[in-house]
């Protein structure tokens, strides 16, 4: 099987491909011996050998085996991309590739090993780009509330416009006005007091007030 999770959004690339690896511990692989993330810690560059050789080996005292793989697709050029798919065409029906991808979505659907990639069998692929208007909302209100915190409908739009689509700093601001409101329901006055604005919060809530004024 292989599992391609790509898009402008590093932070729900990241948290699908975290979500995946928690259900695939639980399911098959407790220990994490059956589990292979690349590139490897303290290393930038993929090592051909070590990825294809660790995608392609039989799960040990298991069922399956799981390789992460990161920047493959948009670090491989077109001439390296027939090496990389000749190996994956020969991983058996016991491993899970993920690969997952940081950038633009059209660039990266654009590139040659994504393309042979999505031809093998079995692909799933997974796209985030960033959330903007009414999805961004919901996104904001359902973290929220499943970190156990509350918040009145005119202080999330606040709090919206003040961050953006940014949904690194967009958790870090919501642990802390949990944190500050104390079981209480966030308003927009802790927004206000509490929430620091990024620069592309601050031209997303212009391009908002233009749209109103048109």
């Amino acid at each position: 099987m292989y599992i391609i999770i790509y898009g402008e959004d590093a932070f729900r690339v990241k948290q699908r491909v975290k979500q995946m690896k928690d259900a695939f511990s639980k399911k098959f692989d407790p220990t994490g011996i059956n589990t292979n993330i690349f590139p490897q810690a303290g290393k930038e560059k993929l090592d051909h050998g070590e990825v294809l050789q660790a995608a392609c080996s039989y799960p040990f005292l298991g069922d399956k085996r799981m390789v992460v793989i990161g920047g493959l697709i948009e670090g491989t050029n077109k001439d390296a991309s027939k090496v990389w798919i000749d190996g994956f065409g020969r991983i058996p029906e016991s491993t899970i590739v993920i690969f997952y991808e940081n950038g633009s979505t059209k660039k990266l659907e654009k590139k040659s090993l994504f393309k042979a990639l999505t031809k093998l069998p079995d692909v799933h692929t997974y796209t985030y780009p960033k959330l903007q208007g009414l999805e961004l909302s919901k996104w904001v209100g359902s973290c929220i509330s499943q970190k156990g915190g509350r918040i009145d409908g005119v202080a999330l739009q606040n709090l919206v416009a003040s961050v953006g689509p940014d949904l690194w700093h967009m958790s870090n601001e919501i642990d802390k006005l949990i944190a500050y409101a104390d079981d209480a329901v966030n308003s927009v006055e802790m927004v206000s007091d509490m929430v620091r604005a990024s620069f592309e919060g601050q031209i997303f809530a212009l391009m908002d007030a233009v749209k109103r004024n048109k």
